[in-house]
């Protein structure tokens, strides 16, 4: 095989990958936002509301580095705001990293100062959509 058409290969096979990639990304955002529409929540691809500050110290890993928060549903309840999100994480140090994703759902109280509840955390086995649905109705 020649240089340039190794090249081709391989430039061929990343563009490949890179939208296969896409195209799951965006049927996940179709689930999650017809998931939101169907509770009568909102839904936002990024942290708007920086919920980073009060979910990063309360995730289940000793000191979770680059924590990354993706996928908030979120909406009124009774006297309060409900979110729902993904936390992204990396956990462990040099050689036993490995980058954790995980749904959990809390209340912040809509009073001045709003306090927040603690964190409740999904089944991290189940694939990310189930996780939102089992939130969803454990706080039903």
């Amino acid at each position: 095989m020649t240089p340039i058409a190794f090249l081709l290969l391989a430039v061929g096979v990343t563009v490949v990958a890179f939208a296969i990639q896409r195209v799951a990304d965006v049927l996940h955002r179709k689930q999650l936002v017809a998931l939101a529409q169907g509770w009568q929540l909102q839904f936002s691809p990024q942290d708007q509301f920086h919920l980073i500050r009060h979910v990063a110290g309360q995730l289940p890993a000793v000191g979770p580095a680059n924590v990354r928060i993706v996928d908030i549903i979120y909406g009124l309840e009774d006297a309060s705001h409900r979110y729902f999100l993904t936390a992204e994480y990396t956990t462990g140090v040099l050689r036993s990293k490995k980058r954790r994703r995980q749904v959990c759902t809390f209340r912040e109280s809509r009073s001045p100062g709003g306090e927040f509840s603690a964190l409740v955390l999904a089944d991290p086995l189940q694939s990310l959509i189930n996780q939102y649905r089992e939130l969803y109705d454990r706080t039903r």
